[in-house]
């Protein structure tokens, strides 16, 4: 959900995600929240596309701007983004390593962002590696993201950091098209310069 992960759509496939974002922060005026959309595509088997845009935001003047999730910003953008799958080596049934790139841009939908910076335009750059099979997925991932310069103010870059650990109870291990379910552990960090 917050952290970066490998997998990519398969080809022809498609997915909806609605996310729900928030963050708590010392004073009630502090506290933001954000609904975002997003739609992917799989152009193929190791390459895919995807957008998302915000529905609504109630956004602070005093939180810092930064990424909550791997896969869609945490402002008022419009954002694109592709991925590609550039290794992937199988260990037996239902298991591999691989690892992925993910680049995109996001354009804003303000004038000026909530701490009163000119908004502008960004390039959204992250890497995912790791493990999955059908009972664990271990991935790290690292992203890097810088916005432009408008009239002498430019908000700054961002570095975002992830590990998850998802496990598959085998009581829980069914043939589609039955639901099964999976836990996911994530830790995510940022650094957002000035």
């Amino acid at each position: 959900l917050f952290g970066g992960a490998t997998p990519t759509l398969g080809k022809g496939g498609w997915q909806l995600d609605q996310a729900w974002m928030g963050r708590v922060g010392r004073e009630s005026n502090d506290d933001e929240q954000l609904l975002r959309t997003m739609i992917g595509f799989g152009i193929t088997e190791d390459f895919q596309i995807s957008g998302s845009l915000p529905i609504s935001l109630d956004a602070s003047f005093f939180m810092p701007r930064g990424r909550m999730m791997a896969m869609m910003s945490s402002s008022q953008d419009i954002e694109a983004l592709v991925g590609w799958r550039f290794q992937r080596r199988d260990m037996g049934p239902g298991a591999r390593l691989e690892s992925t790139l993910y680049a995109g841009g996001t354009a804003p939908l303000e004038d000026y962002r909530p701490d009163g910076m000119k908004a502008t335009p960004s390039v959204y750059v992250s890497a995912a590696s790791g493990y999955a099979s059908r009972v664990h997925y271990i991935w790290v991932s690292g992203g890097y993201r810088r916005y432009s310069e408008r009239e002498g103010d430019r908000v700054g870059d961002s570095v975002t950091y992830s590990a998850v650990y998802g496990f598959r109870p085998s009581f829980l291990q069914v043939d589609y098209p039955k639901p099964d379910l999976r836990f996911f552990v994530e830790a995510v960090g940022e650094h957002s310069e000035r």
